[in-house]
C-alpha cells in the first residue's frame, strides 16, 4: 500500500504538487492552532486573550504566529538570523543525502556538523588576526573556515564509512 502511495505521488504534475505542499502547510498551521487553543484553555491567566462561546484561552493563535513570523522575518537582523540558521541544517540534510544516495546512512550528521563548526570557528578566529582587512580578508576568512569545517566533518565521518566499505560494519552502531 505504501509503495502505490508513493507511485501516485510520483506521478503527480509539478502544480498538483505544489498545492499538494500548500495544502500540507495551511494543515499544519490550523493542527498549530488548535494546539494553541488547546494550550491556552488548560493555563491559569488572570485576563483571557480569546472567549469563543464562553472558554476562555489564555493563549491567541494569531497572535502566537504574529510573534512567531515577526521573530523570524520583522527586520534585517533577524532574517539574516533565520537564513543564517536554515543554510546549516539545509546543508546537514544535503549531507546525509549525499550519503543516502551513495548507498549509506549517515546516522552521524549533527555530529559532523558540530565539529565542522568547531573547526570553521577555532580557524577563523585564529586567522582573523593575521588576515587583511576589509572583502579580501573577509572571503579568506570565510573559505578558510568552509574548508576546515568540510575536511573535519568529513573526517569524523571517514571512520564509520571506511569500516562500512572495508568491512561491512553497521553504521549505526
Amino acid at each position: 500500500r505504501l509503495e502505490c502511495l508513493f507511485g501516485a505521488l510520483l506521478g503527480l504534475s509539478a502544480s498538483e504538487r505544489i498545492l499538494l505542499s500548500l495544502a500540507a502547510v495551511v494543515a499544519a498551521i490550523v493542527v498549530g492552532m488548535g494546539i494553541i487553543l488547546a494550550a491556552g484553555s488548560m493555563a491559569a491567566c488572570s485576563s483571557p486573550k480569546l472567549v469563543v462561546f464562553g472558554v476562555q484561552f489564555c493563549y491567541d493563535p494569531i497572535e502566537v504566529y504574529t510573534v512567531l513570523i515577526g521573530g523570524a522575518f520583522g527586520n534585517s537582523y533577524n532574517v539574516a538570523a533565520t537564513l543564517q540558521r536554515t543554510t546549516l541544517l539545509l546543508c546537514t540534510g544535503l549531507s546525509f543525502a549525499i550519503a543516502y544516495k551513495g548507498g549509506l546512512f549517515n546516522i552521524g550528521a549533527q555530529g559532523q556538523f558540530v565539529l565542522g563548526s568547531l573547526a570553521t570557528t577555532i580557524v577563523v578566529l585564529a586567522l582573523a588576526p593575521l588576515a587583511p582587512t576589509g572583502v579580501a580578508g573577509g572571503a579568506l576568512l570565510v573559505s578558510a573556515g568552509v574548508l576546515a569545517g568540510c575536511v573535519v566533518g568529513g573526517l569524523y565521518g571517514l571512520l564509520p564509512g571506511f569500516l562500512k566499505v572495508q568491512y561491512d560494519t553497521n553504521e549505526v552502531i
